[in-house]
């Protein structure tokens, strides 16, 4: 991956967290400030990416009841785990 040269002024704070990180973990403080941001910005532009493709979903109008996805949502992490289920709302208006 290539890298390009970007600034950004840090509060004292954040550059003191960064400070101990880096001394606890023995990483410089710019590979940890990296992999902070990357993830950061990774967790939010998927979600934002989710709401753009559930808006797409709306216009649609193949939805899920919310019944359907409460039930759903109870089974994870159970031995009896439902696979995402089928859109159950379809307005053909």
């Amino acid at each position: 991956m290539s890298a390009k040269p970007f600034s950004v002024r840090l509060p004292d704070e954040v550059r003191a967290d960064l400070a101990y990180l880096s001394e606890v973990t023995h990483r410089s403080q710019s590979s940890i400030a990296i992999q902070l941001l990357a993830e950061e910005a990774k967790k939010k532009s998927d979600k934002l990416r989710a709401i753009e493709a559930a808006k797409e979903d709306i216009k649609s109008g193949v939805l899920h009841s919310g019944e359907q996805i409460i039930e759903w949502m109870d089974t994870w992490g159970s031995k009896n785990e439902k696979p995402s289920p089928k859109p159950d709302i379809i307005d053909i208006s």
